[in-house]
């Protein structure tokens, strides 16, 4: 059985650009879901980790978490995207910033 356990030495990764592998990374802290939560924008693909999902959002109910973080995060963090750019979370379904803005009552809770 494998033994997962935090490593020693845990750093955070600072929101601005990030190069890594040869591309240029945006990581954009996003409180609401746990603190230190950070989403990475690189060429049209935004990776959310627990943050989003299609359809719905990460929980806020963890130590930290904040609906009011949440709606600005969202309002933040999604209105300044193209319709076009994909969206990859933690786990299930990937999906588009145009398709959350239509049809994810969350994201569309975060305008009002």
């Amino acid at each position: 059985m494998t033994d997962f356990r935090e490593p020693a030495d845990v750093l955070d990764l600072p929101a601005g650009p990030l190069r890594l592998a040869g591309l240029e990374l945006a990581v954009a802290e996003v409180p609401g879901h746990t603190p230190g939560s950070v989403i990475i924008a690189v060429d049209g693909h935004l990776l959310t980790g627990e943050f989003h999902f299609a359809g719905t959002i990460g929980r806020m109910d963890f130590p930290g978490g904040s609906e009011d973080a949440m709606r600005a995060s969202l309002r933040s963090e999604f209105a300044c995207r193209d319709d076009a750019d994909v969206v990859h979370p933690g786990h299930g379904e990937s999906t588009t910033i145009g398709a959350e803005r239509a049809t994810n009552p969350y994201v569309a809770c975060a305008y009002r």
